[in-house]
């Protein structure tokens, strides 16, 4: 009697290690950017959307899982420095992908006290050091260009 008990549960707790262990090997997509991608909470409180709401629309959420860490207002330079890309790293795995897109913020102010999020004009290798109000630190500001170079290299990496 205990036999017939115990194997549908052994055989029930089997199931759902292997499932687990198939839901953890599923890789990630991994959506990084500003407004254009998230905006507000990303589930279009007050008509506040971005693209990387809607990619479950487009790619198959049984095979790979979609994470968007996109927020509104930050910049490729800001996107670093407030840490976001640091907390993926925390999880990101062999077989992830990244998708990215920036640039429509990093053209303002490089040291406002609104918004500090700004990049230097060009491709080069230009820096300007700053004293970021925002952020109550000194910060060394670069191109977008070297941003997006390094962004890349870091991300890829």
């Amino acid at each position: 009697m205990r036999i017939k008990i115990i194997t549908p549960f052994i055989s029930l707790v089997v199931l759902l290690g292997v499932s687990f262990q198939k839901f953890q090997n599923k890789p990630v997509l991994y959506i990084i950017g500003d407004s254009t991608v998230q905006n507000g909470s990303g589930k279009g409180a007050d008509s506040l959307w971005g693209w990387g709401s809607f990619m479950d629309l487009f790619i198959n959420t049984d095979k790979i899982e979609i994470q968007n860490h996109a927020r509104g207002g930050r910049s490729s330079r800001t996107f670093l420095t407030d840490g976001r890309w640091d907390s993926i790293m925390k999880t990101i795995k062999k077989g992830d992908y990244v998708l990215m897109q920036f640039g429509h913020n990093d053209g303002g102010e490089l040291a406002d006290t609104l918004r500090a999020r700004g990049t230097i004009k060009g491709i080069g290798e230009e820096s300007k050091d700053i004293y970021n109000p925002i952020r109550k630190v000194n910060e060394t500001v670069y191109t977008y260009g070297y941003y997006k170079k390094c962004d890349l290299r870091k991300f890829i990496k």
